[in-house]
C-alpha cells in the first residue's frame, strides 16, 4: 500500500505530465477474469509511442531545472523508454540529440554482445563446390542466378504469389509507418478516435471479405446520406441523431451512448433502401404501340 507522503507526489506529475501525454481510457476487464476483484485496463497502447513509458520519461524531463534541460538528457534505453525521452524531449524543446546518440550506440553494443560468441562458435566450413582456375567467382555467381531466374518462368503461380507478397508486405509496413503520423499530425484526429477508426477499419475488412467469399451482397451508404433519411438533414449532430432515433422508435430516453443512435441510423437507412429497390423492380411502365402514332 501507497504512503500518504507518495500519494501528493503522484497527484503532483500526474497534474505536470498531463500537458504531455495523452490521458488514456479506463476501460472494465470482461467478468469473471478475477473472482473477488473488478479488474480495469489501462489503454496506454493509444500514447503516441504506443506505451505507458512517456509517462515516466515526461515526468523526470519536466522536472528538470533550465540548466539541466540546457545540457541535454541521456538515455541508455532503445525501447519504449527511449522513445518516450525522445517524443517528451521532442515536445518540451530538448533538442540536444546526445541522447540519440548513446542510444543508437548502446544498441550496437548490445548487439554486438551476443554476436561475438556466436561467431566464436561457427565454424568455417569448405565450399560445396569450388570455382574453376581462372574463373571469376563473382561471374559465376550472376550466371547461375541469371540460370535460376530462367528457371522460375517454369512457375508462374510462385512468381505470382513472391510479387504478390511483396506488394502485400510493403502496403503493409506503409500503412504501419504512417497513418498514425498521418492522422495525428495532418488530419488532426485525437489519439483515441485514431485508434478506433484503424480498428473499425479492420473489422470492416474481415466483414467484406466473408461477404464476397459467401456471395453476400454489400451496400454501403456515407455518412451523410444515413443522417439524411433520418433526419433530413445530411449534416446532423450526434444530438440530433439520438433525438430523431428517440421519436422514429418511440423510445423513453435518448439512446446512449450516441453509437448505438448511429447503429439504429444505419439499420433505418438499409431497410428504406431495401424498401426502395424492392418499389423500384415491382414498378412496370408500359408502352404502346402506337405510342409514337400518338406522339404525332
Amino acid at each position: 500500500m501507497l504512503s500518504r507522503d507518495v500519494l501528493p507526489l503522484i497527484d503532483e506529475a500526474a497534474t505536470r505530465v498531463y500537458s504531455v501525454v495523452t490521458e488514456t481510457p479506463l476501460v472494465p476487464m470482461a467478468s469473471g477474469t478475477f473472482e473477488r476483484a473488478t479488474a480495469f485496463a489501462k489503454l496506454e497502447q493509444l500514447q503516441i509511442t504506443g506505451s505507458f513509458k512517456l509517462r515516466g520519461a515526461t515526468n523526470k524531463l519536466m522536472s528538470l531545472t533550465k540548466a539541466q534541460a540546457a545540457a541535454g538528457v541521456i538515455t541508455s534505453s532503445t525501447g519504449n523508454h527511449g522513445l518516450g525521452v525522445a517524443a517528451a524531449a521532442k515536445k518540451l524543446g530538448i533538442t540536444d540529440f546526445k541522447g540519440i546518440r548513446i542510444s543508437l550506440a548502446s544498441a550496437g553494443v548490445w548487439c554486438m554482445v551476443f554476436t561475438i560468441p556466436v561467431l566464436l562458435a561457427l565454424r568455417n566450413r569448405a565450399p560445396a563446390r569450388v570455382p574453376p582456375p581462372g574463373k571469376n567467382p563473382v561471374a559465376i555467381a550472376f550466371r547461375q542466378l541469371a540460370h535460376t531466374l530462367k528457371d522460375a518462368r517454369r512457375f508462374p503461380q510462385t512468381l505470382l504469389f513472391l510479387a504478390a507478397y511483396m506488394i502485400y508486405n510493403d502496403a503493409i509496413q506503409t500503412v504501419l509507418a504512417v497513418a498514425g503520423q498521418f492522422g495525428t499530425d495532418a488530419l488532426k484526429i485525437p489519439i483515441s478516435q485514431l485508434a478506433t477508426a484503424i480498428l473499425m477499419a479492420h473489422a470492416r475488412g474481415v466483414i467484406l471479405l466473408v461477404a464476397a467469399r459467401r456471395g453476400v451482397r454489400v451496400e454501403q451508404f456515407p455518412a451523410n446520406r444515413i443522417k439524411q433519411s433520418v433526419t433530413g438533414h445530411g449534416h446532423a449532430s450526434k444530438e440530433q441523431m439520438q433525438r430523431a432515433i428517440q421519436s422514429l422508435w418511440n423510445l423513453k430516453d435518448p439512446p446512449d451512448p450516441p453509437d448505438v443512435a448511429d447503429a439504429l441510423a444505419v439499420a433505418l437507412c438499409c431497410g428504406r433502401h431495401i424498401e426502395m429497390m424492392k418499389l423500384r423492380s415491382d414498378a412496370t411502365v408500359t408502352i404502346p404501340e402506337d405510342a409514337d402514332d400518338h406522339a404525332e
